[in-house]
């Protein structure tokens, strides 16, 4: 959320166990955005994807809240 609104981070993780991470700065993403438009354009359709796919289940969530 952070690379695309600017604002600080809104979460931290800790693993239980041993992870194998790839960090990703944002100056390189843009970079990748600027020298390949279609990488753009995928990039922020896989980004839309995933909160459609977490909207999905949060207003799934709140509706069986009120629908018995």
């Amino acid at each position: 959320m952070s690379f695309l609104d600017g604002q600080a981070v809104s979460a931290n993780v800790i693993a239980v166990g041993t992870v194998d991470a790839l960090r990703i700065d944002a100056a390189s993403i843009k970079q990748a955005m600027n020298n390949d438009p279609s990488f753009a354009g995928r990039f922020y359709h896989s980004v839309a994807e995933i909160l459609v796919t977490r909207l999905r289940a949060t207003s799934k969530r709140a509706a069986s809240r009120f629908i018995p």
